[in-house]
């Protein structure tokens, strides 16, 4: 149970209306409201976990359907020919103007250098 010094601290930094469905929910006592805060932030913290891991399926098996389907479609200026699979890369109708922004942004900005590389780079500079 936090204690009372932890309540005010609680109560200090967040904003009223973000404790108030918690606090109405147990009677105003902020113990308990706060206790259920923290339960509430445990199980978001969990379902992020779960949410991430189907995000990156549902990209893997999007990316895989279109790879497919991207390799049978008749390439709109070689006659006789197919697409590749790499649909970013050789995207057919209609992908090619779905993409067409992106690609050219993707292409024409420089990757923005991780913390690592960063790190790297200076360390071999001095």
């Amino acid at each position: 149970m936090p204690t009372r010094a932890t309540i005010i601290a609680v109560n200090k930094h967040l904003h009223p209306v973000r404790l108030a469905t918690y606090s109405a929910r147990c009677g105003n006592d902020p113990f308990l409201a706060l206790e259920l805060y923290k339960w509430n932030l445990h199980l978001s913290a969990a379902f992020q976990q779960v949410l991430a891991i189907s995000e990156v399926a549902l990209r893997n098996a999007i990316d895989q359907q279109l790879r497919t389907w991207n390799a049978y479609q008749p390439h709109h200026t070689r006659t006789g020919a197919t697409h590749g699979a790499d649909w970013l890369i050789d995207p057919a109708r209609p992908l090619n103007s779905l993409t067409r922004g992106s690609r050219r942004t993707a292409l024409n900005t420089p990757p923005k250098p991780t913390v690592a590389a960063t790190r790297s780079i200076h360390a071999k500079a001095r």
